[in-house]
C-alpha cells in the first residue's frame, strides 16, 4: 500500500499503539517502509504529496483482515482531514 505520509503516522498511532494492535488481532507482519526525500513520478501526479509505503505478509486470511483494519483508518483519518 502506498499511503499519505501523515496517514502512516495515523495508522501507526501514539507510541505505536494502532499498528501494534493491528499486528496482534491478525498476527500479520506490517512493515512501514523507510521514507524517501526523492519524488516519484507517482508522488508528482499528486503535486508532491509526501508518500510511504507499507506492505503487509502472513496467511491470506491475515493480510485481508489486516487490510480492512488499516482502510478502516485511513477512512478515520480522511473523515478529520476533511474536518479542519
Amino acid at each position: 500500500m502506498i499511503l499519505p505520509l501523515k496517514a502512516i503516522s495515523f495508522i501507526i498511532g501514539k507510541d505505536g499503539k494502532s499498528i501494534a494492535m493491528i499486528r496482534k488481532q491478525t498476527n500479520a507482519f506490517i512493515k512501514i517502509h523507510e521514507f524517501s526525500n526523492s519524488e516519484t513520478r507517482f508522488q508528482s501526479n499528486l503535486k508532491g504529496a509526501k508518500l510511504q509505503m507499507l506492505s503487509i505478509k502472513g496467511l491470506k486470511e491475515d493480510i485481508e483482515i489486516a487490510e480492512l483494519l488499516i482502510l478502516k483508518k485511513i477512512r478515520i483519518w480522511n473523515a478529520l482531514q476533511n474536518d479542519n
